[in-house]
């Protein structure tokens, strides 16, 4: 069954378009009160979550450096079969996928409408400090809104589990329209296999009389994403690449999933 883990603090992101925050006024004119026209962006972020999915991509996480998770920290872990919390706290970055929950609201009296959105990111080689592996032990069957890393245009694309992948151009057939104050959650994918990546949304978006773009972030700060190094042929040593290792899960059956420190160049798995 598929589970999903939200944190419990939201990270608001940020919008940047070189406006204003939302001011809503309302001036008396000829004893009347008239609404004047939201200032700022036209959308604005409610909230941005970032996500633990198990069945989509585990729980794994790679660092930049290597690092010791305390022998406290590793049960606390293994008590919650959760590594999500410590890792990201600590510099850990997803492995292959990395799953946002984002809330989107319109800010203009008038619907605005969203045409397309796309990544803007730069990569590079993965990490390589410390690797923290619990893989996944299911399939899933969620389309979402997905971006393609290594593609030469990172747009959204559909995206559905249980082997599908990859589908066509989200916004080649669909647009997303706010109202004033409506909600809109979006749950969009940064996807890699081969790299590293840093990146960022660009939205663009009508406002109801000229197209602009704005940029999407996770609390200022880039979404990060880090693919897992590949196996050696002989699938010797599956995390030899890395100066630290932490396994759990499916590799760990004799402490039941247990999260614990093994010797990279040594590991079988």
């Amino acid at each position: 069954m598929r589970r999903i883990y939200r944190p419990a603090v939201w990270l608001g992101s940020i919008l940047t378009a070189g406006v204003t925050a939302l001011v809503v006024t309302l001036v008396s004119t000829g004893g009347q009160k008239v609404l004047q026209a939201p200032k700022g962006s036209p959308i604005t972020i409610g909230a941005v979550a970032l996500q633990r999915d198990e069945d989509l991509k585990g729980d794994s996480y790679v660092f930049r450096d290597p690092v010791t998770v305390p022998p406290d920290q590793l049960r606390v872990m293994s008590a919650n079969m959760d590594a999500s919390g410590w890792a990201r706290s600590n510099g850990g970055v997803d492995v292959d996928t990395v799953i946002a929950q984002v809330v989107l609201v319109g800010n203009r009296t008038d619907p605005v409408r969203i045409l397309g959105m796309k990544a803007i990111k730069h990569c590079g080689p993965p990490l390589t400090g410390t690797i923290i592996n619990k893989p996944t032990g299911g399939a899933d069957d969620t389309i979402r809104l997905a971006f393609d890393l290594e593609a030469p245009d990172s747009s959204a694309r559909t995206w559905s589990g249980g082997g599908g992948g990859f589908g066509g151009n989200y916004f080649d057939s669909k647009t997303i329209s706010l109202k004033y104050k409506e909600q809109q959650t979006l749950q969009i994918l940064g996807i890699t296999r081969r790299k590293y990546c840093e990146f960022r949304i660009q939205l663009t978006v009508f406002n109801g009389k000229r197209t602009e773009t704005m940029t999407m972030t996770n609390g200022g700060h880039p979404f990060k994403v880090s693919a897992q190094l590949p196996f050696p042929q002989d699938n010797s040593a599956p995390f030899s690449g890395y100066q630290r290792a932490y396994v759990g899960g499916v590799l760990n059956t004799k402490e039941h999933g247990a999260f614990m420190q093994v010797d990279p160049k040594k590991f079988r798995g």
